[in-house]
């Protein structure tokens, strides 16, 4: 399970017994959203960066993702691999920087 928190409310992913499954609880109520595979999910998206990037090698234009945002992304992706495959949260410090902490073994 994740739970992304946020000032006006959070998600909590995978969190029932059914997979592929986002609960959403905000001003609005609490709700389910099933969420698609990432082909289905990220369709337009996958097209549009390998349009992007191509344009970037084959004609020396800009990326809109700066190697700073690819950074950042990497950051959360280990935080929340670390955290689903030793079932401890992760937090980040001032400085943006997972905070990773041993699993416990045994309640210790």
């Amino acid at each position: 399970m994740t739970r992304v928190c946020g000032t006006k409310g959070h998600s909590v992913i995978n969190g029932n017994s059914t997979s592929n499954r986002v609960e959403i609880r905000d001003s609005y109520g609490v709700r389910t959203a099933t969420t698609a595979d990432a082909f289905i999910l990220y369709d337009k998206s996958f097209i549009n960066d390998l349009a992007e990037f191509a344009s970037a090698v084959l004609d020396n234009q800009p990326l809109t993702c700066t190697p700073d945002d690819a950074y950042e992304a990497a950051k959360i992706a280990t935080a929340l691999q670390y955290s689903f495959r030793n079932g401890v949260p992760v937090y980040f410090d001032d400085n943006g920087l997972p905070i990773m902490e041993a699993a416990k073994v045994n309640g210790h």
